[in-house]
């Protein structure tokens, strides 16, 4: 960097520019910018003018370009302060390199596994950014991709290309900025499948009469994708399992193991999920299945579905019970809600599993990715050539079907013509109510909605007057699925499309409509409620919901378990929120009846495809979207964008 520097002042007490890296925050009081100034600490064996002048020249080197970006919002207070110390200890005083380390780190919170230098614009602001913030990243002047990677590949802080390490802690590949962190995870996936892709089969002891059995030919022109997963099971030791909800994929898992299973020696077969509450809704499926297929052995020869980090045994503090040098013992493992998976922990489960087990995974790749860095499902469905991945789509909905799945479908494939004829036209399963782009909620427009809150809500406390605070549990067991026939869901927690201010809202009808509801606060009769930590001693997860209820004049919380209700008291859940309002992230992997979807402006970077699918595909019978049309088509025609070369990997021979 030439030129002059900025004036910055100097310190009162003897010494110079600190060997620190500046820190880029507010000004303190008496400071005219936002460089800090320390008493001098010289590196070892640096010594002399040569060394103050590294040291200043260092200091001040980035300052300008990196305090740019961070005042338009892609850096917060961490990423720049991480990428200078990181540029500072390897000497690096050029503005590039430290520019693209912070945004590197900054791309990892938005999701991405590296900063693809040829659509960092597109990329970033990440999820959290606001409408002041996009405006002023869409005003930076960005680096040229093919100069800036230049300068990446001659710095001391990176390694170039995809040999062994060097010890560096950032790697350049093809473009693609990545902590050498990520980039080890990604290789490891991708080493990982290739083997598994390249083994043998094992032998398939199921024959033709017994596949005709589990999946009989249907007699239809289209084909039958679920006899064509069965095909693909016995062939190889990798298999991905996709479709939407109502699609059927639980069942299929469960047709999957009888096909697979000996029925005279079962083999030893793993059920997981990302979370509690997931892996319990496979668990239940998938034993249901296996009952009504009359397969009471294999149902029993099934150890109960746990999460993946419960099945792995990963701790806290990083450790892992199985891994490449201890293998988790069994012969088959099936993932459900793989879209949920993280590239760090997908590389734990593929190292845990052994390559002689089958593994098969099961997800929704059109759905909201994990919310850590990765889009490993999507990644995995999008990849080509030689490492193409064995994929089926289970395309046939029974759930539900006509205006639901037509909308659905429309919404995949990014249609915005087509998704808001479709919202204009209505019908029994579609409503829109159309928003005032200035974000002025009318009263009366909103009034389909307060009377979905409203009877929703009378229906509750009507069937817990008649419970009466006593009795058996299981009586509860319609009041706790009359609370989630609706669901309202949000993109964002706070502000006025958040759940928030949603959920205040919702309370303040009920409030209005039903007498005495909201005393006794913060747990009062009819309250719904969500857990929001898992509790392996009580058996309740993140994510489930129930009611507060009362049992001799205390609250008590229902939670509907896959056993039947259960009475827990609010002091013994460590995590627990009111629920009259939800996120859409948090809604990923429920069904509800109906669902209200509050569709924030189209300046917000949350808003993308997969959001506004997700949300959608919750609903079981009925759909109501609040937002304006151009919210909507921007949400259609803008898919998440997460900069990930686990595809291109998985394409190389």
């Amino acid at each position: 960097m030439t030129g002059p520097g900025p004036t910055v002042p100097q310190p009162s007490a003897p010494g110079r520019v600190s060997a620190a890296p500046p820190v880029l925050g507010p000004p303190r009081p008496g400071q005219t910018d936002s460089i800090a100034f320390v008493p001098e600490r010289p590196r070892p064996g640096q010594t002399g003018p040569g060394a103050s002048d590294l040291d200043h020249r260092q200091s001040l080197a980035a300052v300008a370009r990196v305090a740019e970006f961070a005042a338009a919002g892609l850096l917060n207070w961490s990423d720049c302060q991480l990428a200078r110390h990181l540029t500072h200890l390897y000497q690096e005083d050029d503005e590039l390199v430290t520019l693209g380390v912070g945004l590197t780190l900054a791309a990892l919170r938005a999701g991405s596994v590296c900063l693809d230098l040829a659509r960092a614009k597109d990329l970033l602001p990440g999820e959290s950014a606001d409408q002041t913030a996009l405006r002023a990243a869409a005003d930076l002047a960005w680096p040229e991709p093919t100069d800036w990677a230049r300068r990446l590949g001659r710095s001391p802080v990176v390694t170039p290309g995809d040999g062994p390490t060097t010890g560096r802690p950032l790697r350049l590949v093809a473009g693609r900025l990545y902590l050498e962190r990520s980039w080890d995870d990604q290789e490891a996936v991708a080493r990982s499948i290739r083997a598994r892709l390249k083994a043998p089969a094992q032998p398939a002891t199921t024959t033709a009469d017994r596949l005709d059995a589990i999946f009989p030919p249907t007699g239809a022109a289209a084909p039958d994708r679920r006899r064509q997963a069965g095909e693909l099971a016995l062939r190889r030791r990798f298999l991905v399992v996709g479709g939407g909800p109502g699609t059927g994929k639980t069942t299929t898992v469960a047709r999957l193991l009888a096909v697979l299973a000996d029925p005279d020696r079962p083999p030893r077969i793993v059920l997981a999920a990302p979370t509690g509450k997931a892996a319990a809704r496979l668990d239940a499926a998938v034993r249901q299945s296996l009952d009504d297929l009359g397969l009471a052995r294999l149902r029993a020869a099934v150890a109960p579905a746990g999460t993946v980090h419960r099945v792995l045994g990963i701790k806290p503090w990083g450790d892992v019970d199985y891994r490449l040098d201890h293998p988790l013992p069994a012969d088959l493992v099936v993932v459900d809600e793989t879209s949920m998976l993280s590239l760090r922990h997908m590389r734990l489960l593929l190292e845990a599993v052994p390559t002689t087990a089958r593994l098969i995974l099961v997800g929704d790749p059109d759905q909201l990715a994990s919310v850590e860095s990765g889009a490993v499902l999507a990644d995995l469905v999008a990849s080509q050539g030689p490492g193409a991945i064995p994929f089926v789509r289970l395309d046939h909905n029974y759930r539900f079907s006509g205006e639901l799945t037509r909308l659905a479908w429309a919404i995949r494939a990014g249609q915005s013509e087509a998704v808001l004829s479709q919202l204009a036209a209505g019908g029994s399963q579609i409503e829109w109510i159309e928003a005032d782009p200035a974000g002025d909620w009318d009263e009366a427009a909103l009034g389909p909605l307060r009377q979905t809150v409203v009877a929703t809500g009378q229906a509750v406390v009507a069937g817990l007057a008649a419970w009466s605070g006593g009795g058996d549990p299981a009586r509860l067991t319609p009041v706790l699925e009359t609370a989630n026939q609706h669901r309202l869901l949000c993109a964002h927690r706070r502000g006025p499309y958040g759940v928030a201010r949603w959920s205040a809202q919702a309370a303040a009808w009920l409030a209005q409509a039903i007498p005495g509801y909201g005393r006794g606060a913060p747990w009062h009769l009819g309250l719904p409620v969500q857990v929001t930590r898992n509790d392996d001693v009580l058996g309740v997860f993140n994510g489930d919901t129930g009611l507060v209820v009362e049992v001799r004049g205390q609250p008590r919380i229902a939670l509907a378990t896959s056993s039947g209700p259960r009475l827990i008291g609010p002091a013994e859940l460590d995590g627990l929120e009111p629920i009259h309002a939800s996120t859409i992230h948090k809604a990923q992997g429920s069904q509800f009846d109906q669902v209200t979807v509050i569709v924030p402006p189209p300046e917000t970077s949350l808003l993308t495809r997969e959001l506004l699918y997700t949300a959608v595909t919750r609903a079981q019978t009925r759909v109501r979207l609040i937002g304006t049309a151009a919210a909507v088509a921007h949400a259609v025609t803008h898919p998440a964008l997460r900069a990930s070369g686990l595809a291109d990997r998985l394409a190389r021979p």
